[in-house]
């Protein structure tokens, strides 16, 4: 049993060092990729809330279904707190949906911010890329014709 306390006791030391290395090296991180990274969380957090109410639960529901208490589920809701990997399957598993659903923010960009990231990067499309998406907006338009 000492033997298990003392690697118990090493392992906290271990996580600690780990935590604050991390809380180091986060502060050395550029500006722009720490604001990714926590754009990436409220994202999230909208995905899992947008889910969540198309599935019909309420954030009571799905953190008693998930374990987790409802002020955490807030927070991740919100893009206070990540999820680990295990309240992420989770969630997943509770609201039938697959992990890489939960990651799918293309919903959640505005479309004038859709517009844009077109305009900007159309140019480095190949050629076939290019000629469908003009497809798409010719067939779209004619249909918008013939119904007046």
């Amino acid at each position: 049993i000492d033997y298990l306390l003392i690697n118990m006791n090493y392992l906290h030391v271990l996580i600690k060092k780990y935590v604050l290395f991390t809380i180091i090296l986060f502060d050395a991180v550029p500006y722009h990729i720490k604001e990714a990274v926590m754009n990436n969380k409220k994202l999230l957090g909208r995905r899992i809330k947008e889910i969540r109410k198309k599935r019909g639960f309420t954030q009571e529901q799905l953190a008693e279904a998930v374990n987790i208490d409802i002020t955490t589920l807030s927070g991740i809701e919100s893009g206070r707190h990540f999820p680990s990997l295990v309240t992420l399957e989770k969630i997943s598993d509770t609201l039938d949906s697959c992990l890489a659903a939960l990651f799918d923010f293309s919903r959640l960009v505005p479309v004038d911010e859709m517009k844009l990231h077109i305009k900007d990067n159309i140019n480095a499309l190949p050629d076939e890329d290019v000629k469908f998406i003009y497809r798409l907006i010719y067939k779209k338009s004619q249909e918008e014709l013939e119904k007046l």
